[in-house]
């Protein structure tokens, strides 16, 4: 484990790995898919068989509040305005009936917390209900009781690191969509009877950083003082507590009495500090020092490695763009002890669909990775980047029977190619290629091999030939294609084309363009012929 997760407080335990399920809903808020994401939590022990799941929220910036219409908000989330913040601690759960049980068991602080009696349901199952009818100042002396307990400084969120959090990365309405329905949220739908609270984490609909009911079930108190809407908020995450009503506070998320717009990742409402009311409840928060920021790959940003354009095909060499997506400083894949290429390189792994694919290279702005042979015949592939322990949203990039490009000596993908003449030095204005001569050029993008690619294998022993027919324009003039295919030596995904120059080129810079299956390689890729 990196230093970048060691903990605000000694007393913390270790933060460790968690997987999640996380749905995604049509515009009825039925569940179309669901893709796998990691998240990072811990678990403090508070009596036998009684704990807090906390989960480790990544630092990052988001735009808060929405331009749509809110018909029944309580508070206004206008202006929309874009907020960093800084990496914390939040619940994974609402605060339950069961925890609040044993909190109150606990010496008073500043005043008491109410009590409760058990429902007419077995107590296991009502222990994990949320507690409801808590004030914003009973969830205050929740947190201080707990801190004498622990000694650890639990809190209640901000207003900007809740809607964060319950985001996570997302701007539709609710975190798996923009419908929603009883299938992954507990709230009023104006149809089904009767209403009640559930378990909490019963609906299985964990976001992206793996908090669960963050939509419905119980409203949730966060610190900030009532304003009537975002004019002068705080762009730094922090509780806006300067100006504003201190005696009104501000709840989030909605709760199971309440409908859909209540509901959404924006909406906000206010109550007196000391109001109590079924459906008021809460999650804890805490203070986190590491500087952990979400991993997020930019939109359009999954490319071909050589000349960065769309789309991508089976077994080559792809370019993922994003912010916080590797380490600061590159880190080059290598051969492991059984041949195959590393998958994951300084806590970086890059998956399309349900695998994680070899890794050329990564960094923090951009990885290099080699698609799978499997990607051959779909339409489609869903990446996403994990980085230490954290998942970035998905993307769904187009896939193509085959997506040739030539590689660049500077990297940019167009000017001079990767091309080595029939001496085996790279051409070049100084070292022209000749008329008749043999030269190499390098690229990826080359769709099936014959046979099929190994992307598990670093050197080929043997080159294994494109399915689909190649072609080379030189100068305007179609060149012989003596071979085409993998580049053995070199990793998988790497596609080298011999190729005659034709006698009667004239001299000096000239245009080179390639086609697998028809589709032809960008323009602006140059050579020398002398």
């Amino acid at each position: 484990m990196s230093a970048r997760f060691a903990l605000a407080q000694a007393k913390l335990p270790q933060v460790a790995d968690r997987s999640s399920s996380v749905p995604q809903v049509d515009q009825n808020g039925l569940v179309v898919s669901r893709f796998p994401a990691d998240s990072m939590h811990f678990v403090v022990d508070l009596v036998a068989g009684l704990s807090l799941d906390m989960t480790s929220i990544p630092g990052g910036e988001f735009l808060m509040g929405s331009n749509l219409p809110q018909t029944s908000l309580g508070l206004s989330a206008q202006p929309v305005h874009s907020v960093i913040v800084r990496p914390f601690y939040l619940g994974t759960f609402s605060v339950s009936r069961g925890q609040w049980r044993f909190v109150q068991t606990l010496p008073q602080v500043s005043r008491e917390l109410h009590n409760i009696f058990q429902l007419p349901i077995p107590i296991d199952v009502e222990n994990q209900l949320p507690i409801d009818v808590v004030s914003f100042d009973e969830a205050i002396e929740f947190c201080a009781r707990l801190k004498v307990r622990t000694g650890i400084s639990f809190r209640l969120p901000s207003e900007a690191e809740w809607e964060y959090a319950c985001r996570a990365g997302t701007n539709t309405l609710y975190h798996f969509g923009d419908g929603i329905s009883l299938s992954v949220a507990n709230y009023n739908d104006g149809i089904t009877r009767p209403l009640a609270l559930t378990t909490v984490g019963s609906k299985m609909a964990p976001n992206r950083f793996g908090l669960h009911d963050m939509h419905g079930n119980v409203e949730e108190w966060c610190s900030d003082f009532a304003h009537a809407d975002y004019t002068g908020a705080p762009a730094d995450g922090s509780a806006w507590t300067n100006t504003g009503d201190s005696s009104r506070r501000v709840l989030r998320g909605g709760s199971f009495l309440f409908g859909a717009e209540s509901a959404r990742s924006d909406s906000r409402y206010t109550q007196s500090a000391a109001s109590t009311a079924t459906g008021f409840g809460f999650r804890l928060a805490l203070d986190g020092n590491n500087d952990f920021f979400d991993p997020i790959l930019t939109q359009g940003g999954v490319v071909d490695a050589a000349e960065y354009s769309n789309p991508i095909s089976a077994g080559m060499i792809v370019s993922a763009f994003g912010r916080n997506i590797g380490p600061s400083a590159v880190v080059v894949g290598g051969v492991q002890s059984d041949g195959s290429i590393a998958r994951e390189l300084d806590g970086t792994q890059m998956w399309f669909d349900a695998s994680p694919a070899p890794l050329v290279s990564v960094f923090g702005i951009q990885i290099n990775a080699i698609s799978p042979p499997s990607l051959a015949g779909k339409l489609s592939t869903q990446i996403i980047v994990k980085r230490a322990g954290q998942t970035s949203m998905p993307m769904n990039v187009p896939v193509v029977t085959a997506a040739p490009a030539i590689f660049t000596l500077d990297a940019s993908g167009s000017g001079q190619g990767v091309i080595l003449n029939g001496n085996q030095l790279v051409n070049s204005a100084a070292n022209p290629a000749t008329p008749e001569s043999i030269i190499s050029v390098f690229g990826t993008g080359m769709g099936l091999t014959d046979p099929p690619t190994n992307e598990e294998t670093v050197v080929d022993a043997l080159p294994r030939k494109t399915v689909l027919p190649a072609r080379a324009i030189l100068g305007g003039l179609d060149a012989e294609v003596l071979f085409a295919g993998s580049a053995p030596g070199f990793e998988p995904g790497v596609l080298r084309l011999d190729l005659r120059v034709p006698g009667d080129l004239r001299q000096g810079m000239q245009s080179i363009v390639i086609q697998i299956g028809g589709v032809s390689s960008r323009p602006g890729v140059i050579f020398y012929v002398g």
